[in-house]
């Protein structure tokens, strides 16, 4: 097994993380048909992260393999006026297709979630797309349970007054 490096974005990872939220919005694009393509969203994704990591809005930590980025997770603090506590929540998870299923998205999560304890956050959120069974079990398997359900209607797109759901929300708590 290849050694796994987890470490802060920076700048010089621009190119990186263009390439793997473009590569993320094409798989949820296969799911959900309008959305971005990844070619128009990831540069655009890419420079809000880094933006966003400089005015402290949010973290990215990405995974190297022999000093290549094959990974990253964004996330950030979400307040919930409902909650008594603060969510660390995921934005983004994405892994290069040709380094799935070796651990490394479980490495990005356990990192990222050993980080939001050190913030002294109590639950730890992400959303994902529901006809995403692949990643609902995955998370489900980590512990993520069922929080809400967001439901979304696509006025742009509509057929015989269908509602389309788009997300489900997971937290643990920590």
């Amino acid at each position: 097994m290849q050694k796994i490096v987890i470490r802060p974005a920076i700048d010089n990872d621009f190119d990186s993380l263009t390439q793997l939220a473009a590569e993320l919005q094409d798989y949820e694009k296969a799911i959900y048909p309008l959305r971005k393509s990844g070619a128009s969203y990831g540069t655009e994704s890419a420079k809000r992260m880094l933006v966003e990591i400089k005015t402290g809005e949010s973290d990215v930590f990405v995974a190297e393999v022999n000093g290549q980025v094959v990974g990253y997770i964004a996330a950030h603090s979400e307040h919930n006026d409902c909650d008594q506590n603060d969510t660390y929540y995921v934005e983004d998870l994405a892994v290069t297709e040709t380094f799935r299923s070796q651990g490394i998205g479980t490495q990005l999560l356990k990192y990222t979630e050993e980080f939001a304890k050190t913030k002294g956050f109590k639950k730890f959120g992400v959303g994902i797309l529901i006809a995403n069974d692949r990643v609902l079990k995955y998370y489900e398997k980590y512990g993520f349970e069922v929080y809400g359900v967001e439901l979304n209607k696509d006025i742009a797109w509509i057929k015989k007054k269908e509602l389309i759901l788009t997300s489900i929300k997971y937290y643990v708590i920590l």
